[in-house]
């Protein structure tokens, strides 16, 4: 129902398998969900599907993307790029199912021996210095 009742919300043009498509729509009990589809060369409909619910903090319809999520593990910033999660277009409230929760443990701890990671540099600022 959620497909075939759905409205294309967005096209992922930038994936380098193909484009891809959001199609969000109603479900037989009245929820939304949001569908990312991509054709494949085949000419078969791949479809990727979780229905995150609503936002925890303003009840906004979580909606499926791809975030970075940062975390502080023992005082150095770990970023993990690409990570499937319900946002809410609304607060930017962020959640990730179990499974995913699980693999970005994994990734933590095993980032301590990855060697070849790309590193990023950001600035730090104090809250107490005065802007001019």
């Amino acid at each position: 129902m959620a497909i075939g009742n759905g409205r294309i919300r967005r096209r992922f043009t930038r994936d380098p398998r193909g484009t891809r498509y959001e199609i969000v729509g109603p479900t037989t009990d009245g929820r939304r969900v949001g569908v990312i589809c991509r054709l494949k060369a085949t000419g078969k409909v791949l479809l990727s599907m979780y229905a995150y619910g609503e936002c925890h903090v303003c009840g906004e319809q979580l909606v499926a993307r791809r975030v970075k999520q940062d975390f502080w593990v023992k005082g150095k910033l770990i970023v993990i790029e690409d990570v499937p999660a319900g946002m809410c277009p609304q607060c930017g409230e962020k959640v990730v199912r179990a499974e995913v929760g699980r693999r970005i443990a994994v990734l933590i701890e095993k980032s301590r021996s990855q060697q070849k990671v790309r590193k990023i540099s950001v600035p730090v600022f104090s809250f107490a210095r005065k802007t001019a």
